[in-house]
């Protein structure tokens, strides 16, 4: 009688499969983590897209900026089939140089009302 045998005991083949389900439940938790945090990278470049596009219109066309001395003025417009508010303030930094005005645009987004916000100085030429 040979006392060596071929193959896998029950006990190898079960610890096998442990480990190869440890391994597909950390692979899958993975993806679902990249999924959501793409989802989110979207919403926030759409976000700062609109943010983005309110600057380089005042910026190009100047309209819309009154002229200093201005207390800081306050628009909000809903965007984004209403999941976004884009608020636009238009201030003056500077006592001194009445030329210029800060523009600074803030884009409330998503259920948990997110914001991304960027601002450009702007002057009379």
């Amino acid at each position: 009688m040979k006392t060596d045998e071929a193959g896998f005991s029950a006990v190898e083949l079960l610890i096998t499969l442990l480990i190869g389900f440890l391994f597909i439940s950390m692979g899958y938790q993975l993806y679902t983590v990249s999924i959501q945090n793409s989802g989110e990278a979207r919403e926030l470049a759409a976000a700062s897209n609109l943010a983005y596009e309110k600057l380089r219109t005042i910026q190009s066309t100047g309209t819309g900026v009154p002229t200093c001395p201005v207390s800081p003025s306050t628009t909000s417009q809903n965007v984004d089939n209403n999941t976004a508010v884009r608020t636009t303030t238009i201030s003056c930094p500077s006592t001194t140089l009445t030329s210029l005005r800060l523009v600074t645009v803030k884009v409330k987004y998503n259920v948990s009302q997110r914001e991304v916000s960027h601002a450009i100085y702007v002057s009379e030429d």
